[in-house]
């Protein structure tokens, strides 16, 4: 629509990266799945060219040649909020997908700070 993407289309990036899905106004919007070049793949929805909302991140390893670990997640603004990451079952049709791999040790970057902002907001809705 006067030169802008709009509708449902496929897009393949100079990164090698491939997005198929929903555009307006030019931008990636509403749902869309993206395959990247080092194998790992999104699917969830955007609105204005950014993540936004439900999706999922599948982690490809290129070791065992399959998708080994998921993210399901809440994105705001192309980053992911809160997130389940987990080991997704085995392929049977790939026999390294059987060899578990540890899940990464993860940390709150600001641990009070979170707590204490939660707590204030907890505080001004129960004033």
């Amino acid at each position: 629509r006067n030169g802008l993407r709009s509708g449902v289309g496929i897009m393949s990036y100079a990164d090698g990266s491939v997005y198929e899905g929903s555009w307006f106004n030019d931008k990636r919007h509403g749902f869309g799945v993206v395959d990247h070049v080092n194998g790992d793949h999104f699917e969830g929805h955007y609105v204005e060219d950014k993540r936004e909302g439900e999706g999922v991140l599948f982690f490809f390893s290129a070791a065992k040649k399959t998708h080994h670990k998921r993210m399901d997640g809440e994105w705001v603004d192309d980053v992911c909020k809160t997130s389940i990451y987990s080991e997704m079952e085995p392929d049977p049709n790939v026999p390294a997908s059987f060899q578990p791999e540890p899940l990464p040790k993860l940390q709150l970057a600001d641990p009070d700070g979170v707590a204490a902002a939660e707590l204030r907001r907890i505080r001004e809705q129960s004033a």
